[in-house]
């Protein structure tokens, strides 16, 4: 749906922005005979030749698109933007409306009037999307289709990336998307407007519109985006007054569920015999591997940066990644840890206090030990495996490494019982030799982690594609979802692996 937050409108909006998404037919939808008839009348409209080679990333719209519950969170989210403009504002019901429909969205009008200063911008998107998610429920079946598309997917919404990852957590479909685009990525304009695609396809790192599919259940979006030169695919066939069917002649598909998209573009899935043999975790070998041309158009390292505390596995799990995509597995510990015990080098004993203390070693320092290895490797595909650590870490690469590589995204190993990463610490302690693999040090260590380093995913998530996988699964689990991430980022695996 082309969401509240902004534009203000919930309740059933195929009409992109009005309070009532279905009160009147959608621009480019005749209110006749042939466009809006007796549901039982007109099948869905498919694609049987569309297929994941022709795509290079799925844009799925988050309400009313990845959920539907009769629009009653549509309905709570437009009572919330209603209740903010009258009781905050002093504004009349409607005024979130006109403002719609002359700015774009309310909240850009708000700013552009001067209603509200910009400060402001983040209280109105945090009152306007706390609304109980209750009605959502989870859609096994969806999660069990996306897992089969093999084609890139990011959220696209005008909503808020909270709010959105709510609503994903809901269905149970969070970990099933490379991330989310949302209003304050698209400077809070609607996916009416061309410059919202330009922003989405930057952020996905793909260059040619007419590979890239916009799933949506706003009309008057998916007309903007085949203008813009992208596929098209609506989902929600019946319009929330009347119950009648809408026909929208020209986007490629429609469907009323997203889950049905694997009938009517059944070209864009792996088959399901051949899926269910290399386990739910994982895309097909043969299906998955779709990555931005973007990234191959670049003469330089392709660059994926791996975190996570102190024995989430990073090692282990990018150790089996360097073989399998032929890739240089780079450790930032090691590095550092090497040129510690490097014979008359005149960082050593700089390092050592800070790997001793379990403190992060100056970014200056990290930086250039980095891309001298780097330049000496002459790799074309990295793990970097301990950084960015924090967010001076990303400032400093950012100042020193960008313009020397390709940084495609980011493999988060999350471990969030420190139970268990004191347990693999000093259970690693007892053959690895390592100063700060002891009870004193894990303590500083894991400190230094939640302090320094959760705070740069934020940043990671913004910046690049971050990779959330649950380091607590198995370790084959856990490289089901590595290797998943890597397909979409790297493409071909290793010939043989």
């Amino acid at each position: 749906m082309g969401n509240c937050l902004s534009h203000v409108s919930p309740a059933g909006e195929r009409r992109s922005g009005a309070f009532h998404k279905m009160d009147a037919p959608p621009t480019g939808v005749q209110n006749d005979a042939t466009d809006l008839i007796e549901h039982s009348q007109v099948p869905a409209k498919g694609d049987d030749e569309l297929s994941m080679d022709d795509l290079d990333v799925v844009f799925v719209d988050c309400d009313d698109t990845l959920y539907f519950n009769s629009w009653l969170t549509a309905l709570r989210l437009q009572n919330a933007v209603t209740q903010f403009h009258t009781q905050r504002l002093n504004q009349d019901d409607n005024y979130a409306l006109r403002l719609f429909e002359e700015h774009g969205t309310a909240l850009r009008g708000l700013l552009d009037l001067g209603v509200i200063p910009p400060e402001r911008a983040e209280e109105y998107l945090h009152a306007v999307h706390n609304v109980p998610l209750d009605e959502i429920a989870p859609n096994p079946e969806l999660r069990a289709m996306l897992l089969r598309m093999g084609v890139r997917r990011w959220v696209l919404t005008a909503s808020t990336r909270e709010h959105a990852m709510r609503c994903m957590k809901r269905v149970g479909v969070d970990d099933e998307f490379e991330g989310v685009i949302d209003c304050r990525d698209l400077n809070y304009v609607v996916k009416h407007d061309a410059a919202s695609f330009r922003i989405a396809m930057d952020k996905a790192k793909v260059t040619d519109p007419a590979r890239c599919l916009l799933v949506d259940d706003d009309v008057d979006a998916l007309l903007a985006a085949k203008a813009f030169g992208m596929k098209t695919c609506l989902v929600g066939l019946y319009r929330k007054d009347n119950g009648m069917r809408i026909s929208c002649p020209q986007v490629d598909v429609e469907v009323n569920r997203l889950v049905e998209l694997q009938d009517a573009v059944p070209l864009l899935f792996t088959p399901e015999k051949k899926f269910s043999k290399i386990g739910a975790n994982r895309y097909s070998v043969v299906a998955a591997r779709r990555v931005s041309r973007h990234a191959h158009e670049v003469d330089k390292p392709q660059v994926v940066f791996v975190i996570g505390g102190p024995g989430a596995g990073k090692g282990t799990q990018c150790a089996r990644a360097a073989k399998v995509y032929d890739a240089v597995h780079m450790s930032v510990g090691d590095l550092l840890r090497d040129e510690q015990h490097k014979p008359g080098s005149p960082d050593g004993a700089i390092i050592a206090d800070y790997i001793k203390h379990g403190k992060l070693v100056p970014i200056d320092l990290t930086i250039r030990l980095i891309v001298e290895k780097m330049e000496a490797m002459q790799a074309k595909r990295i793990l970097l495996d301990g950084f960015p650590r924090s967010i001076e870490n990303l400032d400093g690469w950012n100042r020193f490494a960008h313009d020397r590589c390709n940084a495609l995204g980011v493999l988060f190993f999350d471990v969030k019982n420190h139970d268990t990463f004191v347990h693999r610490i000093l259970e690693r302690g007892k053959h690895s030799g390592r100063s700060d693999d002891n009870a004193e040090a894990i303590v500083m260590r894991l400190k230094t982690f939640v302090e320094a380093s959760m705070p740069v995913t934020t940043r990671l998530d913004y910046e690049l594609t971050l990779r959330r996988i649950d380091a607590e699964k198995s370790v084959e689990e856990v490289w089901n979802e590595t290797a998943l991430a890597l397909d979409g980022w790297w493409g071909e695996v290793k010939e043989g692996a």
